[in-house]
């Protein structure tokens, strides 16, 4: 997730060109007032320094405000919640794929029908393999924004494996591969758009693959159970991306931190003396985040037709959404 490279954090001692420059173009302690000192001032038992409590400060801003979004386009709009039917990546058969090269991998690479759905995501329930030798091997699932998953699994020979791991891909394209040098029964892909008559699948394609050549008679005894359902909690990244939710995001962690340092049991100058001029920032803060947040919500329904692509994840009509199709 990217909620974490929306505001930046400067590490005590870093300088400009050192730090990692936030997609909203904002740091923390731009944010005035807001210094690593009066971090320090305000932090409590459960931060280690001033630094790890900003970082808490920023995830948990980051958090209110995702919810804060969510919660005003299911208000707004009508919001599709209903994944598409299950559907198999293939079907096995009685004879047997001998070992291939060791250092190798062989498996399926699934595929999304429509990249303009980016709302839609892959979720994958379960994965079955079915080999003909008993090993303790690893099966590989990269996801193709750069995640990379290591199941290990206890492969018996003549059963089929089922592994539960109810799996979100966040990308549009996923690999799922064993080690090569295993013996596994043989199974074809099923291409997901209706070739010789195979089942068609509602979001997404597939294909062999070995060694990273895909292919389309073979998936090396792996099985996959895939759906489709709209998913909103990438949305904030992209509104980050596209530079709509900076001046919010902002906003809210600066009106966060006065507001946490009007209940910290720490006990300074400012706390003690400028107790109401803290109160009053912290509520000029929220009500900052407030004006951006509707700021930003003026060009959100244009940027939720582009991201939907017609593919009925958010309906901005008002008519009623029907399962996805």
């Amino acid at each position: 997730m990217c909620l974490d490279k929306i505001i930046g954090i400067k590490k005590p001692c870093e300088n400009e060109s050192q730090a990692e420059i936030p997609l909203s173009g904002y740091y923390m302690t731009d944010y005035p007032g807001l210094t690593f000192q009066s971090m320090a001032n305000t932090t409590d038992e459960k931060s280690v320094n001033a630094y790890t409590y900003m970082v808490d400060l920023r995830r948990r801003a980051m958090i209110r405000m995702q919810n804060d979004l969510i919660a005003y386009i299911n208000q707004k709009y009508k919001v599709n919640t209903i994944a598409s039917n299950i559907w198999r990546s293939g079907e096995y058969l009685t004879d047997v794929i001998a070992q291939g090269t060791a250092g190798q991998s062989r498996g399926i690479v699934i595929y999304k029908q429509n990249l303009k759905c980016r709302l839609k995501k892959i979720t994958i329930p379960r994965i079955r393999i079915y080999s003909a030798e008993t090993i303790d091997t690893t099966l590989t699932i990269r996801d193709t924004i750069g995640k990379t998953y290591s199941v290990a699994v206890s492969l018996v020979a003549g059963n089929v494996s089922v592994l539960e791991v109810n799996l979100k891909i966040q990308g549009d394209e996923v690999q799922i591969t064993l080690p090569s040098d295993i013996t596994v029964y043989s199974n074809k892909p099923n291409c997901g758009v209706g070739c010789g008559n195979s089942l068609k699948s509602d979001c997404v394609k597939t294909n062999g693959l070995s060694n990273g050549v895909t292919n389309t008679t073979q998936a090396y005894g792996i099985d996959v159970e895939v759906l489709c359902e709209c998913d909103l909690t990438t949305l904030m990244c992209d509104l980050a991306t596209n530079n709509l939710i900076g001046q919010a995001a902002y906003e809210l962690c600066g009106a966060m931190f006065y507001d946490e340092m009007t209940k910290t049991n720490r006990l300074n100058y400012l706390t003690i003396y400028k107790s109401e001029e803290i109160v009053a920032q912290a509520q000029a803060g929220f009500q900052a985040y407030r004006q951006a947040m509707e700021n930003a919500f003026l060009g959100l329904r244009n940027f939720l037709v582009n991201m939907d692509g017609g593919c009925k994840c958010i309906d901005c009509t008002g008519v009623k959404v029907k399962a996805n199709i």
